[in-house]
């Protein structure tokens, strides 16, 4: 059963707590038991989570956030001498390719396109 506190859950990926924002997407090696294990459920129930509250699952999911921290990243003046591919790697992603297909994905644009139309 989904909960209140099931939510809470998932709004912990971004949780500010004394300056520090929780960034799990970051780790290359992030997989749904492993984001479970650190919030203390069970990872089907973060599965069911994140199924029913977000409609995605866990990859899709999780790749909200990157794309997110691209973008305002590319609007960032501390940013403005780095690539898309720099940026991108900095956000979370491992490689050029991952980044444009899921950039592309989740925008319904390329990377160049989106900074190009700021």
């Amino acid at each position: 059963m989904i909960t209140r506190e099931s939510i809470l859950i998932i709004s912990r990926l971004f949780l500010k707590n004394s300056g520090l924002q929780l960034q799990p997407y970051l780790d290359p090696k992030l997989t749904l038991s492993k984001l479970a294990n650190n919030f203390g459920v069970p990872a089907h129930h973060l599965s069911q989570v994140i199924n029913e509250n977000h409609g995605r699952n866990f990859f899709d999911f999780i790749n909200i956030f990157p794309v997110a921290e691209v973008k305002n990243k590319i609007q960032d003046e501390n940013f403005h001498n780095y690539s898309l591919l720099g940026i991108a790697l900095e956000s979370g992603f491992n490689s050029k390719s991952a980044f444009n297909l899921v950039f592309k994905n989740l925008t319904g644009t390329t990377p160049s396109k989106y900074r190009d139309s700021l």
